[in-house]
């Protein structure tokens, strides 16, 4: 039977129950800010109440106060919910009350929405007159308590799967970005190999001006040798005692010289350039 919050209420007041397991049940499933602050709660207090007429504890059958122990918690606990979700697990609450008359040494006990659990282990219980009076107290607590292991393993398995794939992701993001950063690498690894393309042609035309430089140098070396020879005093050339330019007729032996002189300097250049390009390995020696 389904009842309103007002009717539960007046049970409650019409069962001079204490005020904090009111407050308790309320508090199931209310949630006003991110954090759950209704998660736990528990109350212990001694109080009086008048005790009904159908108990009487003096002669005369008159109803007095009775000092009662009250005592009540809340509890959440976790079984499994049987849907076909993805988390097989629904965390649950579930309130407890109990009162305790020492007059009359009875107890009323409260359980809204216990574990199923808890429902196996009274059945023993049941029939019998003389249980302690936390005794159910003890059996709710065990049957509260069974799933946690089962419940903290699967978190166990959660927390290890999540912490892989966050692991893959960020192998992943490092990979993808090594890769960015290898071809910016490979980019200017071109652009060095183009630089240095550019600059072996340079120095290659660098190098074949300076060849060519040589070469002139070279041939004209010979001559201006000879000339410079044949200008000294060792070398007249007189034309029977007349003053001015004349040609001897031995003008050719310096011509001669010269070719000869710069066949020779070319001959020994190559000879020298040769051996070079065998000691470096370019060419095989004969």
């Amino acid at each position: 039977m389904k009842i309103t919050i007002e009717m539960f209420k007046l049970l409650c007041v019409a069962s001079q129950m204490d005020a904090s397991f009111m407050a308790l049940v309320l508090s199931m499933g209310k949630k006003s800010q991110p954090q759950d602050e209704h998660f736990m709660g528990s109350y212990a207090r001694f109080y009086n109440i008048n005790q009904p007429k159908v108990f009487p504890v003096k002669e005369g059958g008159q109803a007095v106060k009775s000092l009662v122990l009250g005592l009540g918690y809340k509890i959440r606990y976790f079984e499994r919910h049987g849907r076909d979700l993805k988390d097989p697990w629904s965390c649950r609450q579930s309130v407890v009350h109990q009162s305790y008359s020492f007059e009359n040494n009875l107890a009323n006990l409260i359980i809204i929405h216990p574990p199923l659990k808890f429902n196996e282990l009274i059945e023993d219980v049941k029939a019998e007159l003389d249980v302690h009076p936390l005794d159910f107290h003890l059996r709710y607590i065990v049957a509260a308590t069974q799933n946690w292991r089962e419940y903290f393993d699967y978190i166990h398995s959660y927390l290890l799967s999540l912490v892989s794939n966050i692991l893959n992701f960020r192998n992943q993001d490092l990979l993808v970005t090594n890769g960015l950063h290898l071809a910016k690498l490979t980019e200017l690894n071109h652009r060095d190999s183009e630089t240095l393309v550019d600059m072996a042609a340079t120095s290659s035309r660098d190098s074949k001006t300076t060849r060519i430089a040589t070469m002139i140098a070279m041939f004209y070396l010979p001559a201006s040798l000879v000339l410079s020879f044949f200008s000294t005093g060792f070398v007249e050339f007189d034309s029977g005692g007349q003053s001015g330019l004349s040609v001897n007729g031995h003008i050719w032996i310096p011509f001669v010289s010269i070719v000869a002189l710069g066949l020779t300097t070319l001959f020994g250049f190559w000879v020298w350039h040769r051996r070079g390009a065998i000691s470096h390995g370019h060419l095989k020696n004969p």
